[in-house]
Formats: structure tokens, sequence, C-alpha cells
């Protein structure tokens, strides 16, 4: 993905209202196994899917981030 090798991580949880959900994640070992993309499903009672969503980046930049990122305003209170 995106040049990169990556892991996939599937998880099935049921939330405390008895929803049912999947989880997929495809982490890249290469790069600390950060996330470079999840899909989270909605299940239900049978396992058919009835809703979803997919966060995925549209490119990685490697390498040490701008300092000014992490910067803190002075006029910040």
């Amino acid at each position: 993905m995106l040049g990169f090798r990556t892991v996939m991580i599937k998880t099935e949880l049921r939330s405390e209202a008895g929803e049912s959900y999947r989880s997929t994640e495809w982490r890249a070992p290469d790069l600390g196994c950060v996330v470079l993309k999840v899909m989270e499903e909605r299940l239900d009672d049978s396992g058919k899917v009835t809703g979803k969503f997919e966060i995925q980046p549209v490119a990685v930049t490697v390498g040490t981030p701008d300092p000014k990122l992490s910067e803190i305003r002075r006029d910040y209170a």
C-alpha cells in the first residue's frame, strides 16, 4: 500500500448495546506499524454489512516532521 509492505489485522467487536462491528487495519511494519488504512463495518445479526467507512492516506512522506508543526503559539492560553 503506497509502496509499503502491510499487515492486515481484523477485529470483530460487540458494543454494550449489542451492535456488532468489524474493524480492519492495514499496518506498515517498516514504519513502526503505523496504520495506513482503516475500514470499519457495522454488521446485522446475520453478519451482513449494513454500514461501512474507510480512512486511507493519499501519500506518505518519510522523514523528520517540520518543527513548526508542534510549535505552540505565543498567544495560546
